[in-house]
């Protein structure tokens, strides 16, 4: 079994930070020192620490004498002042992209703003970026709460660190549909996004992947989420010995990423069990066999055609037709080196012009059956639209070819679908019929949903005597038609 590392993983800048401040300031000879709060979200690493002598105080009060550590996540002005009036020695551990938000949430409220703090309401980071407002704040976690809040003359937004930069985009974009003037800070830890692209990148490839990191850690269960949604098997563990030798039973190739709070010797630890499993299960390389499904890694690539390690004595070749649906110009464009595919062997024989693979074919055998699974749980899928045809539009969609009915493009009947050419739609499955290769899509059912959603958002939101900023939309002699943000 092959086990690879995320390019990003593990213990970031402020944590790491945090972690060694904490260890150089212990001096028993001064006294009793203590971290307010665990200082990072990770239970193991608290331990080890606690061995070093760096207790874990919940409050000032409990803290006499000595040493008083600040946390990554931050605290307040308040805490400073009172640890100064105690005549604590202050550690201040406080991530340097923390006090960026802390004082960015501050510059503001002085600027006069009302401020928008993004992120989970609970987690002490917010907390303590709340606190450096100096007045009460908007904290919000999901779109649907940031479509609720009522009209503001100006706003000032800041993040969360750790919060994921897609989301934290969908929330502004509503924000600025609720304001005259908005002013945004973009206070998220780039070493996040880097944490959370490699960790997609690479839980795409293999077939199994953990994620290492406290189960009380926020970023750590946003990558687990993020990991999960490759479609491949994904466990959060918190250390070696919840690791199950059966999660890797029949498996060539596993992954593993780690919060920002994961130290790297629990890390390591996994590593090397995960290690111990496959010399364990001393996998033997099967016959290869023509017509079966097998799982290869992408070794070389030349514009007409792949090379794909499939574990065999020799790497078997794709040609460009048999790489993608609709065939693309150039393999560079459908896959990239080391990406791990499905390919289904046309030849087993390499004496016979080589091992001879196909993607297409295989992608279409797993395609159906995700195509039929959607279907049944009601799931969305993407489509690509290649062509426009008598009738509607032609979409691929897992590598196999849909239709998309006129009546189903768009709410209203459009004449020339045209325009939608080159599109990605998300898209509702309505009909299935794997023996005459048919697969019918709506793209309409999901818009009118979008839609009633969207009105429900806003009348939700409506009161008499509000003054609300909207779109004319159309004009009649009785009066004219006006946007609301989803309601005419």
């Amino acid at each position: 079994m092959k086990i690879t590392l995320a390019k990003h993983c593990g213990f970031c800048y402020g944590v790491k930070r945090a972690v060694e401040m904490a260890q150089a300031c212990v001096d028993p000879a001064k006294g009793k020192t203590c971290t307010l709060g665990p200082i990072i979200h990770n239970p193991q690493m608290v331990a080890r620490l606690a061995e070093q002598g760096i207790d874990v105080a919940e409050h000032l009060a409990d803290i006499p004498s000595g040493t008083v550590i600040i946390r990554s996540h931050g605290v307040g002005p308040e805490i400073y002042q009172k640890a100064e009036a105690m005549n604590l020695q202050l550690v201040d551990a406080t991530c340097p992209h923390v006090k960026k938000a802390q004082q960015a949430a501050y510059q503001l409220a002085q600027e006069g703003y009302e401020i928008v703090v993004v992120g989970e309401r609970h987690h002490p980071e917010i907390k303590s970026i709340v606190e450096w407002a100096g007045k009460p704040v908007i904290v919000l976690e999901t779109p649907a709460e940031a479509c609720a809040i009522p009209f503001k003359p100006r706003l000032g937004v800041v993040s969360q660190t750790t919060f994921a930069g897609e989301l934290f985009q969908d929330i502004v974009n509503i924000l600025r549909t609720k304001c005259n003037e908005i002013k945004v800070n973009r206070t998220i830890c780039t070493a996040t996004e880097l944490r959370q692209q490699a960790a997609i990148l690479l839980a795409g490839q293999v077939e199994v992947m953990i994620v290492v990191g406290g189960k009380n850690s926020a970023n750590t269960t946003r990558l687990t989420e993020l990991c999960q949604q490759a479609g491949n098997k994904v466990y959060h563990i918190e250390t070696v010995q919840e690791l199950q030798q059966e999660w890797f039973k029949g498996i060539k190739y596993a992954g593993i990423t780690a919060g920002a709070s994961t130290p790297d010797w629990l890390i390591e630890e996994v590593y090397n069990k995960m290690q111990e499993f496959s010399e364990m299960f001393g996998q033997e390389l099967k016959e290869l066999e023509t017509g079966s499904i097998v799982k290869g890694k992408v070794a070389a690539i030349r514009k007409d055609e792949v090379f794909v390690d499939i574990g065999y004595k020799a790497e078997g070749i794709i040609s460009l037709g048999e790489l993608a649906y609709p065939v693309p110009e150039s393999a560079y464009e459908a896959v990239t080196k080391g990406q791990i595919i499905d390919v289904l062997v046309l030849n087993a024989d390499p004496s016979e012009g080589g091992i001879q693979l196909s993607k297409t074919k295989a992608d279409k055998i797993v395609a159906w059956d995700k195509l039929e699974q959607a279907m049944t749980n009601e799931q969305t899928v993407e489509g690509k639209v290649i062509e426009v045809v008598k009738g509607g539009l032609a979409v691929a969609v897992l590598g196999i070819r849909g239709f998309v009915p006129a009546s189903q493009v768009d709410l209203k009947f459009v004449e020339d679908l045209t325009s939608f050419l080159g599109q990605t739609f998300v898209l509702l499955l309505i009909e299935i019929d794997r023996e005459k290769q048919r697969v019918v899509l709506s793209r309409k059912t999901l818009l009118l949903k979008e839609r009633e959603q969207k009105e429900k958002e806003v009348y939700d939101t409506l009161a008499e005597g509000q003054i609300r900023k909207g779109v004319v939309r159309r004009l009649a002699n009785f009066g004219a038609f006006v946007d609301l943000g989803g309601v005419d």
